[in-house]
């Protein structure tokens, strides 16, 4: 099951550091709408890895980049859960998990609609 790009890293995006354990992204894509939109500025607070179920995270997937979903783990592993009900949610068998795959927990988003 292919996980949609929701995010994308890349400096010359702007994307980049606010301060000590904090970093910023710009999601591109549709599936976390309504609650993250497209080109929405995304805070993420890299100290926070430790996931706790049903927490907004940003996670680095081979192939795919940094997507965000919200996480659940269970006994099966870690379900991946879009917002947005037209896409699929992605289970992540805890042997493949990988922690360091945790970028961070999502502080907060904002959508400029000035401008």
């Amino acid at each position: 099951m292919e996980l949609a790009k929701t995010v994308t890293v890349d400096e010359a995006d702007g994307n980049g550091r606010l301060d000590d354990g904090y970093i910023f992204v710009y999601n591109r894509g549709a599936a976390m709408e309504k609650l993250i939109m497209d080109g929405a500025c995304v805070v993420i607070d890299v100290r926070s890895r430790e996931i706790v179920s049903g927490g907004l995270y940003a996670i680095s997937v081979p192939g795919e980049g940094v997507i965000i979903r919200e996480c659940h783990a269970g006994p099966g592993g870690l379900l991946l859960t879009p917002y947005n009900k037209n896409y699929p949610e992605h289970l992540l068998p805890w042997d493949e998990f990988e922690p360091k795959a945790i970028v961070g927990k999502v502080f907060c988003s904002v959508l400029n609609v000035f401008g």
